[in-house]
């Protein structure tokens, strides 16, 4: 394996071992409303992750962690929407970003 390839996965595992530390003190600060914050910061972490495009020549590993931390954030957010606490309204309004997301995504891949 070359230097630079060694370096990107170093970058990925420190990535997301920052990523877990946080996660974990969001779930150790906030105990059951901690969902909704680690489903929010896993959107933004999705949107800054989909911004390294720009930089990074291999984008394989960064295509795993857009599309990790946005899965993980919106299965968060659902399950605290309809499990924790019932929140009908924010259901319509997640699943409205879902489908607003999947009309993007689409629209970027059909460029190609």
């Amino acid at each position: 394996m070359d230097k630079k390839k060694d370096i990107g996965v170093m970058v990925a595992i420190l990535v997301a071992i920052i990523s877990l530390l946080i996660f974990i003190s969001l779930y150790i600060s906030y105990g059951s409303r901690s969902p909704i914050y680690i489903g929010i910061l896993s959107i933004v972490f999705s949107g800054i992750s989909y911004i390294m495009h720009a930089f990074i020549a291999n984008r394989k590993i960064v295509n795993i962690f857009v599309g990790g931390y946005y899965v993980l954030g919106i299965a968060s957010l659902f399950i605290y929407l309809s499990l924790i606490s019932f929140n009908l309204n924010g259901i319509i309004l997640l699943l409205i970003f879902i489908l607003f997301s999947f009309v993007l995504i689409y629209w970027r891949y059909s460029l190609k």
